[in-house]
This record gives structure tokens, sequence and C-alpha cells, in this order.
């Protein structure tokens, strides 16, 4: 059988321009003689090469797939290849030749139909471990005792049974747990140590595709081991961190007939996740049969280790950050209808640049809604424990349909832990809690708003959690009014100081009319005509130089006396007013002061703004 290299050579000599390359992958597939893995790596190279452009490596990647011989286990080791339609083949090809932009699901979906001996089953699971670079070595462990850890864990059996098992081509993604501990390696080798490490025998000094050479095992678990790893491309162009974390499928799970296609998903769904709080996944591939995924290599600490280095608790304004970073993650998720499913410390990375990664999307579960009602890559962690029961809300445990709030409830654990070291519900999962009635205990250092937010985030039941995590954000975070003065700061230098400090809004109503020009009240009305649209779009008295105020107050310029300005900022005032009343409904107190500032910073002796901000501090001293 052709090596890589071989087949890439032959596929090149054919002519270099993309019309030919799709000729030349079409004769191999409809041959039935090469492995899909081989022309998937052909793309790749190509792809690195920029042979083909990204849209074509897409959807030739797809194509491959969806078109190439299905791969079916027939017993253990044997698998059956199955070769497509071939009408529909050439009818597919033609449309990437037209259109590169082809729709892969449709694509996708298409050949599924046709392979009807194709498995429709997705396998994945969760290694939940960090990937540092450079974090403390605590272990030593032999790399060829990896395997044999992996396979002694506790549900590896339940693993192997279900691997064994006949798929069911419209079940629900199979997700697989294992439990799993990490582990760290103390290596000395140079590269000039490096040996050859049979397959399936993975260790530091081994070499995957000529390219990355592992280093270190920084984690491992009951699917997968997470090694760091030289990437030799980026040592070339003399890159200043050439190193990245390599996650490789374990002997267990890497001859599953769907692994690749598991593990692609967490990759795609990661990858759709471009966020500072996310940890960046590059690229999925294989290597002969070692199936693996490039990432970014973190230097820091996992969350779970800031957490015992502060057994009493970390302060809040140390911890601020990082519930800010978790939270601006899954906020950032959320929006793409994707559920973590799984947050907990050891899923949380805190790095020596102070940055807050949230790790680990291998059992995240898409959001069903009224336009998505079947998702494709739905992985149901919850029906097959593939969760931290610690962690998992009581309906993920109850194997209810994935929603926000889920990963709000694990967000509230991990926070009240980060802020006292310990559980909330002692480690016990939440309805074991609630059978027993527990209660969490309340965190002295946070103020009234805080702990209802956080107290909310840990209810037990969904219709009592907090709405999203925008608002659990908004509630744990300490409030801070210094932004008003940099806005009376602006307002009065709008005004001038004699304006802002001589009379209020009732007593201009006594500056007798002056004669204007044509010049002026031409002015005026254009003037006045600006501030109406900037009242309608809600910009009252910010930005500075574009507010309405900023238009009554040039209007008033000209003419102190003007009745329409005048009563422009009257209007004002009383929007001014009606926001803060409807934020303190919300028992919002910081933002309704805030609104009542700024309204007294237009009107400073309005009595009725007076007594609302008063009562407004009398409520907001009684709830903290």
């Amino acid at each position: 059988m052709k090596n890589t290299q071989q087949l890439l050579a032959e596929i090149t000599s054919q002519g270099g321009n993309e019309s030919s390359i799709i000729n030349a992958i079409k004769q191999h597939l409809l041959s039935g003689n090469l492995q899909q893995h081989q022309l998937q790596e052909c793309l790749h190279e190509m792809h690195l090469a920029k042979s083909i452009s990204d849209t074509l490596y897409e959807a030739l990647t797809t194509f491959i797939q969806t078109s190439n011989a299905n791969t079916v286990v027939v017993d253990d080791d044997k698998t059956l290849l199955v070769t497509p339609d071939k009408a529909q083949f050439d009818a597919d090809l033609t449309q990437i030749k037209a259109d590169s932009n082809i729709d892969k699901t449709q694509l996708a979906s298409k050949h599924t139909d046709l392979a009807k001996t194709r498995v429709a089953n997705e396998t994945t699971r969760s290694d939940q471990q960090p990937m540092p670079c450079e974090e403390p070595l605590e272990t030593e462990l032999d790399p060829n005792q990896i395997a044999t850890q992996i396979n002694t864990q506790s549900n590896v059996n339940e693993a192997e049974s279900l691997a064994g098992q006949k798929l069911q081509s419209d079940s629900n993604a199979a997700t697989v747990i294992a439990g799993q501990q990490t582990y760290h390696e103390r290596t000395q080798q140079t590269d000039s140590q490096r040996t050859d490490t049979p397959p399936g025998k993975l260790g530091p000094g081994a070499i995957i595709r000529d390219r990355f050479i592992l280093k270190k095992v920084i984690g491992s678990g009951g699917m997968s081991v997470v090694f760091r790893a030289l990437d030799l491309r980026k040592q070339e162009a003399k890159n200043q961190n050439p190193y990245v974390a390599i996650k490789v499928l374990g002997d267990t799970f890497k001859h599953h007939p769907l692994s690749l296609l598991a593990l692609e998903r967490e990759t795609q769904k990661i990858q759709s996740l471009a966020h500072p709080n996310i940890i960046t996944v590059y690229d999925f591939d294989r290597d002969g049969e070692n199936i693996y995924m490039t990432m970014e290599c973190l230097e820091g600490q996992s969350l779970d280790e800031v957490i015992r280095q502060h057994k009493q608790g970390m302060p809040f304004s140390e911890a601020k950050p990082i519930i800010e970073g978790m939270c601006q993650a899954l906020i950032y998720a959320h929006s793409k209808n994707i559920i973590h499913s799984d947050l907990k410390p050891e899923n949380v990375y805190y790095t020596n640049k102070k940055e807050t990664k949230v790790l680990d999307f291998g059992i995240a579960r898409a959001k069903k809604t009224s336009d998505n009602k079947a998702v494709d890559t739905v992985f149901d962690a919850g029906s097959l424990s593939a969760l931290t029961p610690p962690y998992a809300s009581l309906e993920m445990l109850q194997n209810k349909d994935p929603d926000p709030k889920d990963d709000i409830f694990a967000l509230a654990c991990v926070t009240y832990k980060l802020l006292t070291g310990k559980h909330p519900y002692k480690n016990m999962q939440a309805d074991i809690a609630q059978k027993n009635g527990l209660q969490a205990e309340r965190i002295t250092s946070l103020n009234r708003r805080q702990w209802q937010t956080l107290s909310n985030g840990l209810a037990f039941s969904a219709k009592n959690r907090t709405q999203n995590v925008e608002e659990f954000l908004d509630g744990i975070m300490p409030k801070k009014r210094g932004w008003i003065y940099a806005l009376a700061a602006s307002i009065i230098l709008a005004i001038g100081l004699s304006g802002y400090l001589g009379t209020s809004i009732t007593e201009k109503n006594t500056i007798p009319k002056i004669k204007l020009t044509v010049e002026q009240e031409n002015k005026i009305k254009n003037y006045l005509e600006i501030a109406d649209l900037y009242f309608s779009l809600g910009y009252l008295a910010t930005p500075p130089g574009d507010s309405a105020l900023d238009q009554y107050i040039k209007v008033l310029e000209i003419d102190p006396g003007n009745k329409a300005a005048i009563e422009g900022k009257k209007k004002l005032v009383e929007r001014y007013q009606q926001l803060a009343a409807e934020s303190l409904k919300q028992k919002a107190f910081e933002e309704s002061l805030q609104l009542l500032d700024t309204a007294l910073l237009i009107d400073p002796e309005n009595e009725a703004l007076l007594s609302q901000e008063a009562k407004v501090q009398k409520l907001r001293a009684e709830f903290d």
C-alpha cells in the first residue's frame, strides 16, 4: 500500500491546479485501494503548502469523510470497506468544482443515507485535564504505565463494553466516561535522545507526523493522554514559544470506528468558540493509528491547584478576574447555543499572564431551539454519566435537555469554592444534597446583593436559578460609581462652571427673551432637531458632545430663555427618573443611584430627584 508521501507526489504530479487535484482524489476514492486517513493527510499537507484554498480544503475534507469507504467493525481489529455510490459521487464532485462553498452538512447527510452500513453514532469523551506547559512536576511515572493506569480506572469496563456493542444509526452520540487522574512526568531527554515509540505506546521522545516531539505527559484520562510537545515547524520559524499541547486518543478508544469523528467534533466545537477566555485549538489529525488534537500550551495553574493554595478561600479582589473570565467564556459559548456541561475547577486554567481559560468542551452539548430540534453534534453527556456529579445540575442528573442554567449551577459551585476553599454542598451531587436538606453557608465577605446572586445560582431547581450568566456576572461583581464623576466633568465643561452652579431649570424660565438673528434662529432649529434624534436613540446625556443634552446646551447658549430647550432638559430629567425607578424595581440600587445622579447634574436643585435619591440610598443600606 502506498504511503502518504507517495500518494501526495502522485496527486500533485497530475497538475498543480485545483481541478486536477479534485480529479486525482476522485480516482483514488473510487479505487477503494487507499485508506481514508491517507487522503486526509495528503489534503492536510497540500493545505499547509497552500496548494489548495481554505474553502476547498474544508469541502474536500468533508467529502472524503462522507464519500470514502465507510469503516465498519466486523470483529476486534478487522474492518469492512463499503464503496460509495458512483453516480452520486460524480454529481457531488461536479458541484465542488463549480462551487467550493458546497453545503457540507447536506453533503454529509446525503452520503450517510447512501452508505447504509455507515455507523452514525458518535463517541466522545471529555478529558478533564488542563494542559500546562511549565507547571511543577509532582509525580514520577513510567510512560509505559499510562495505558495500564487508564485501563484500570473504575469505569473502563463500561467503555469497552460500549465499544463492542452494535451501534444504532439514529441513537444519540455515545459519550463514555472513565475515572481519571492527572499525572506528571519528569523528562530530561534531548532531541538526540529521541526514540521511535511503537504505535499505541506513545511516550516522551516519540515523534508524531515528523513534526511534534512529545516531551512529557501533562495529563491523562480514560480516553486520552495529553502531552507537551515541541512543534518543529514553529522551532524552524524561530517562534519564541514553539510548544503545543497534544491530546492523543488512548489505546482503548482509538480503534473505535468513530474515534476520529469524535475528536474532530470536539475540535470543531472549540474552534467555533474563538474567545480570549476559551482555550485555542489548532487542528485535529491522525498519524497512522494515532489520532490527536493540537491546542495552545498554557503556562500557569488549573483553578483546582489555585484553590488548594487558598484553603480558606481567595479574597474577592483576587478572585474577581477569574470569575469574570469564566462568565465571559460561558456567555460567549451560550450565545453560540453551546452548553459546556462539565465546568469545574479542573477545567478552568489561570495562566501566568493572569488570564482565565475555560478548557475541555469534549462533552459540550448543543442547546435545543425551535429551529434546531435535532443537532448531530449533540453529545448527551448526562445520559451516559459523562459529567462530574458534584458540579452537575439536578436537571443534568435527571437526563433532561441541556440548558444554560446547567452551566450556571456549575459556575456558582466553582465560584463558591474559589471564595471559600470548600464545595457549597460538601461535594455531594445535587439530588443527594437536596434530599438531605443541605444549604450553602453564607459567605460573609459578600454583601447582600452579591450573596443573593450566588445563592440563586446554587439553587437546586432551574426555575429558581439565575436566568443567565450575564445576570450572574452583574450581580456578583461589586458596583462602581466612579464613572459618574467623569460624566459630571464633561457636563460641567459643556455647560460652563457658572451655568452648572448657578440656576435650576425652573429659574431659567424667568430669563427675558432676546431678539435673534435669522442665522441664530436657523442654528437653534438645527440643534433642536438633532436633540430630538439623539433622544430617540437613547443618547440622553452621553456620550459627551453627541447627546441630546449637548444640543439643548448649545441652544441655551444662544437663547437662555428658549422654551423648547428648557422643556427638552425637563424631558431628560423625567426620563432618567423613569429609568431609575425601573432599576429600583429590579433591586439594582447602584444603577438607580447613577441614573439619579446624572439627572441631578442636569437639574441640581430638583427636590423630587433629591427625595427619590434619598429613598434609594435607604433601601440600598437595608438590602446590603
